[in-house]
């Protein structure tokens, strides 16, 4: 999801917009996809890249017009989620899918059960930090849009599937509407806290990274669906 925290609606372009009414989806490509201590290169056509520290949540069974409370049901786990982003790629067009699909620019933490995480309308706490410096603080009462309700809304049209993740979106404190802007270079450390879901880090690395034959695949087909799936202790 995007622009579903009230404040990330009120920063950057976005900040003339009215509340969507309905959720502003895009896609997020498995292959995207990595996990916490993956090194995240900036493509060569990037000044550098932004961070969104959000929740995901795991779809544990097949929905198909579901209602909203089958959906929240449905959700067997939540983990922390980087939603990395390449703005140049993003703004070239109406569409954000290229902005969102750099290489290993998806890192993902470690699945936690939804038993243990609760409601997130009760408030989870969501930090983002650089090289230590606080850059979003948040709580996941400023939602707009529910995963219940969201997951509903998509099982209407699309079939989701048992391993399928709805990232929740992001709250205000992005790089890019900053002034001047801030962006992630080669050498930052890049950190997103969630309240009962734990830390994420990754480190920036530069383009050439992604011409290394050593740099190999996503993370996460190296390190297999167990290693993403076990809780963090």
């Amino acid at each position: 999801m995007g622009l579903n925290y009230l404040d990330h609606v009120a920063e950057g372009s976005f900040r003339d917009k009215e509340l969507p009414e309905h959720p502003t989806l895009f896609a997020r490509w498995a292959r995207s996809l990595t996990v916490g201590g993956a090194e995240i290169p900036v493509p060569a056509t990037e000044d550098g890249l932004d961070w969104e520290g959000e929740i995901v949540a795991w779809v544990g069974r097949t929905l198909v017009d579901a209602s909203p409370a089958e959906a929240l049901e449905a959700v067997v786990g939540y983990s922390t989620f980087n939603d990395v982003m390449a703005r140049r790629a993003q703004k070239l067009t109406s569409q954000w899918i290229l902005g969102k699909n750099a290489d290993r620019s998806g890192p993902l933490g470690p699945m936690v059960p939804a038993g243990e995480v609760g409601d997130l309308r009760d408030g989870l706490r969501v930090r983002t930090r650089v090289n230590g410096t606080t850059v979003q603080d948040a709580s996941t009462t400023q939602m707009i849009h529910r995963v219940g309700e969201t997951l509903s809304h998509i099982s209407r049209t699309l079939t989701l599937r048992p391993g399928d993740l709805l990232a929740t979106g992001t709250p205000s404190g992005v790089g890019y509407a900053r002034t001047p802007p801030w962006l992630l270079h080669p050498g930052d450390v890049v950190e997103v806290e969630v309240e009962r879901l734990g830390i994420l880090r990754n480190t920036i690395v530069g383009a050439e990274h992604r011409r290394d034959p050593s740099f190999g695949g996503p993370v996460v087909e190296e390190a297999g669906v167990p290693a993403v799936l076990s809780r963090q202790e």
